[in-house]
Protein backbone atom coordinates (compact mmCIF):
# COMPACT_ATOMS: atom_id res chain seq x y z
CA UNK A 1 0.00 0.00 0.00
CA UNK A 2 1.20 3.72 -1.16
CA UNK A 3 2.56 5.41 2.07
CA UNK A 4 2.52 9.10 3.14
CA UNK A 5 6.46 9.72 3.21
CA UNK A 6 6.35 8.19 -0.79
CA UNK A 7 3.38 10.42 -1.38
CA UNK A 8 3.42 11.76 -5.18
CA UNK A 9 4.05 15.41 -5.95
CA UNK A 10 1.08 17.37 -8.12
CA UNK A 11 2.94 16.52 -11.05
CA UNK A 12 3.34 12.53 -10.35
CA UNK A 13 -0.70 12.65 -9.59
CA UNK A 14 -0.80 13.79 -13.18
CA UNK A 15 0.67 11.17 -14.29
CA UNK A 16 0.05 8.55 -12.52
CA UNK A 17 -3.73 9.71 -13.49
CA UNK A 18 -2.87 9.63 -17.15
CA UNK A 19 -0.90 6.42 -16.54
CA UNK A 20 -3.94 4.75 -15.15
CA UNK A 21 -6.43 5.95 -18.12
CA UNK A 22 -4.11 4.21 -20.30
CA UNK A 23 -3.98 0.82 -18.40
CA UNK A 24 -7.46 1.05 -18.12
CA UNK A 25 -7.96 1.88 -21.94
CA UNK A 26 -5.53 -1.42 -22.41
CA UNK A 27 -7.45 -3.41 -19.99
CA UNK A 28 -4.78 -4.41 -18.08
CA UNK A 29 -4.86 -6.99 -15.80
CA UNK A 30 -1.95 -6.92 -13.40
CA UNK A 31 0.57 -4.81 -12.62
CA UNK A 32 3.95 -6.48 -12.47
CA UNK A 33 7.29 -4.48 -10.72
CA UNK A 34 10.38 -4.01 -9.86
CA UNK A 35 11.56 -5.18 -6.64
CA UNK A 36 13.22 -1.93 -5.91
CA UNK A 37 11.41 0.36 -3.83
CA UNK A 38 10.59 3.24 -5.95
CA UNK A 39 9.15 1.06 -8.40
CA UNK A 40 6.97 -0.86 -5.91
CA UNK A 41 5.37 2.28 -4.66
CA UNK A 42 4.32 3.61 -8.48
CA UNK A 43 3.19 -0.01 -9.24
CA UNK A 44 1.23 -0.52 -5.77
CA UNK A 45 0.04 3.02 -6.37
CA UNK A 46 -1.65 2.14 -9.96
CA UNK A 47 -2.73 -1.34 -9.00
CA UNK A 48 -4.78 0.30 -6.20
CA UNK A 49 -6.23 2.83 -8.73
CA UNK A 50 -7.12 -0.27 -11.02
CA UNK A 51 -8.22 -2.51 -8.22
CA UNK A 52 -5.79 -5.16 -9.95
CA UNK A 53 -3.17 -7.71 -8.53
CA UNK A 54 0.40 -5.86 -7.60
CA UNK A 55 3.19 -8.74 -8.59
CA UNK A 56 6.68 -8.10 -7.71
CA UNK A 57 9.18 -9.62 -10.27
CA UNK A 58 12.69 -10.23 -9.98
CA UNK A 59 14.89 -9.47 -12.92
CA UNK A 60 13.30 -6.18 -13.71
CA UNK A 61 15.43 -3.98 -11.55
CA UNK A 62 18.11 -1.02 -12.74
CA UNK A 63 21.57 -2.20 -13.76
CA UNK A 64 23.53 -2.50 -11.31
CA UNK A 65 26.75 -0.50 -11.59
CA UNK A 66 28.90 -1.56 -9.17
CA UNK A 67 30.92 0.01 -7.52
CA UNK A 68 29.67 3.09 -9.85
CA UNK A 69 26.05 2.60 -7.75
CA UNK A 70 26.68 5.86 -6.17
CA UNK A 71 27.74 7.99 -8.84
CA UNK A 72 25.38 10.37 -10.29
CA UNK A 73 24.10 9.27 -14.18
CA UNK A 74 26.54 12.28 -15.90
CA UNK A 75 29.25 10.51 -14.45
CA UNK A 76 28.80 7.47 -15.60
CA UNK A 77 27.66 8.71 -18.72
CA UNK A 78 30.86 9.87 -19.44
CA UNK A 79 33.01 6.82 -18.30
CA UNK A 80 30.56 4.68 -21.12
CA UNK A 81 30.73 7.68 -23.82
CA UNK A 82 34.58 6.71 -23.71
CA UNK A 83 33.33 2.93 -25.23
CA UNK A 84 31.80 2.03 -28.46
CA UNK A 85 28.48 0.61 -28.61
CA UNK A 86 29.77 -3.17 -28.74
CA UNK A 87 32.24 -2.28 -25.94
CA UNK A 88 28.95 -0.95 -23.84
CA UNK A 89 27.57 -3.95 -23.94
CA UNK A 90 29.87 -6.43 -22.69
CA UNK A 91 32.21 -3.72 -20.61
CA UNK A 92 31.28 -4.72 -16.89
CA UNK A 93 31.73 -1.79 -14.05
CA UNK A 94 33.79 -2.99 -10.95
CA UNK A 95 31.63 -5.62 -9.35
CA UNK A 96 28.01 -4.60 -11.27
CA UNK A 97 26.79 -6.35 -14.36
CA UNK A 98 27.41 -5.45 -18.27
CA UNK A 99 24.11 -3.99 -20.69
CA UNK A 100 24.30 -7.53 -22.07
CA UNK A 101 23.83 -9.10 -18.51
CA UNK A 102 21.06 -7.30 -18.25
CA UNK A 103 19.49 -7.29 -21.22
CA UNK A 104 19.68 -11.10 -20.12
CA UNK A 105 17.86 -10.73 -16.75
CA UNK A 106 15.21 -8.79 -18.40
CA UNK A 107 14.62 -11.16 -21.16
CA UNK A 108 14.62 -14.09 -18.89
CA UNK A 109 11.77 -11.61 -16.62
CA UNK A 110 9.72 -10.53 -20.10
CA UNK A 111 9.96 -14.69 -20.90
CA UNK A 112 8.26 -14.80 -17.31
CA UNK A 113 5.69 -12.75 -17.52
CA UNK A 114 4.73 -13.37 -20.65
CA UNK A 115 3.86 -17.28 -19.57
CA UNK A 116 1.34 -16.00 -16.70
CA UNK A 117 -1.63 -15.77 -18.68
CA UNK A 118 -2.29 -12.13 -18.81
CA UNK A 119 -3.73 -10.71 -21.68
CA UNK A 120 -2.35 -7.28 -20.48
CA UNK A 121 -0.03 -6.16 -17.86
CA UNK A 122 1.54 -2.95 -16.81
CA UNK A 123 5.37 -3.34 -16.23
CA UNK A 124 6.54 -0.73 -13.47
CA UNK A 125 10.69 -0.38 -13.96
CA UNK A 126 13.39 1.59 -14.22
CA UNK A 127 14.79 4.15 -17.07
CA UNK A 128 17.68 1.90 -17.62
CA UNK A 129 15.59 -1.47 -18.16
CA UNK A 130 13.39 0.32 -20.20
CA UNK A 131 15.93 1.86 -22.11
CA UNK A 132 17.12 -2.03 -23.02
CA UNK A 133 13.38 -3.51 -23.12
CA UNK A 134 12.09 -1.48 -26.34
CA UNK A 135 14.46 -2.65 -28.58
CA UNK A 136 13.36 -6.30 -27.59
CA UNK A 137 10.01 -5.67 -27.69
CA UNK A 138 10.12 -3.91 -30.98
CA UNK A 139 12.88 -5.90 -32.61
CA UNK A 140 15.28 -3.10 -33.08
CA UNK A 141 18.75 -3.33 -32.55
CA UNK A 142 20.48 -3.18 -29.46
CA UNK A 143 21.97 0.40 -31.29
CA UNK A 144 18.18 2.00 -30.96
CA UNK A 145 18.37 2.26 -26.93
CA UNK A 146 21.17 5.36 -27.15
CA UNK A 147 18.49 7.13 -28.91
CA UNK A 148 15.74 6.96 -26.66
CA UNK A 149 15.10 9.34 -24.17
CA UNK A 150 12.13 7.96 -21.26
CA UNK A 151 11.34 10.31 -18.34
CA UNK A 152 9.57 9.93 -15.43
CA UNK A 153 5.63 8.66 -16.13
CA UNK A 154 6.42 7.96 -19.68
CA UNK A 155 4.16 5.61 -20.84
CA UNK A 156 5.21 2.74 -23.85
CA UNK A 157 2.19 0.23 -24.87
CA UNK A 158 4.06 -2.83 -26.63
CA UNK A 159 3.47 -6.58 -27.13
CA UNK A 160 5.93 -9.03 -26.43
CA UNK A 161 6.71 -12.10 -28.37
CA UNK A 162 9.18 -14.19 -26.12
CA UNK A 163 9.56 -16.97 -29.39
CA UNK A 164 10.43 -14.30 -31.79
Amino acid sequence: MPDEQNALSPQGQEQLAHIIGTCRDEGVQTVIHSTQSRAVFAAEALALALDAPSVSQQGLEERDFGDWSDWEWPQIAAELGKLTTDERYTFVPPNGESWQQMEARLRSALTHIATLGYDSVAVVTHWGPIRSILPIVRDEPKESTLQLDVTYGQIFVEGYNPVS
